[in-house]
């Protein structure tokens, strides 16, 4: 079998993934995803939270903390509206 005809068949590991699992596996599957998935949201939230400590403390206002999240435009964008009026 050269190359090209074996990147397209599939092995019996990747066979075997393809089948539908029983519903009880399917749903601990589910419980686990959704286990890290909370835990890794927790953890990037603390990171975030920490984050915004530092800049507190270093002095950043709440607007450089709102630029920071992403909350509002970059003034280029809102100073080009108010130049567009006049």
């Amino acid at each position: 079998m050269n190359n090209c005809a074996r990147a397209y068949t599939r092995t019996q590991e990747e066979e075997t993934m393809t089948t539908k699992l029983p519903r009880e596996i399917s749903s601990l599957v589910n419980r686990k995803v959704h286990a890290w998935g909370t835990a890794y949201a927790e953890q990037s939230k603390q990171q975030l939270i920490g984050e915004l400590e530092r800049m507190r403390a270093d002095g950043a206002s709440l607007s450089d903390i709102e630029k920071y999240l992403g909350n509002r435009p970059p003034p280029i964008f809102t100073n080009s509206i108010y130049r567009n009026r006049a």
